[in-house]
């Protein structure tokens, strides 16, 4: 297999290491978020992605609906791509 020209290697690794940064500070992100929710509450899940998503919506605004599905559908890729190296063990 033919190695990727350094741009695009270059973009690959910014993106990568983005989407790891992003997933870290999500993660603590939806820590700090728990502490405030009560244990009785039935949908936990919901609340906590719709308080990110509200926190989020602001930096989306200056992209189109259009990148932003983009950006989902890559990230999406990304994501079933590392399932896929974790369910092969590697």
């Amino acid at each position: 297999m033919a190695q990727p020209r350094v741009e695009t290697a270059d973009v690959a690794r910014a993106l990568v290491e983005e989407l790891l940064y992003a997933g870290l500070t999500l993660t603590d992100l939806l820590a700090y978020l728990l502490e405030d929710v009560p244990e009785t509450t039935s949908s936990q899940d919901g609340a906590m992605i719709e308080r990110v998503v509200g926190a989020c919506r602001p930096a989306l605004a200056a992209a189109s609906a259009d990148e932003c599905r983009s950006a989902a559908a890559l990230v999406g890729a990304i994501r079933d791509r590392v399932s896929e190296i974790l369910d092969d063990g590697g």
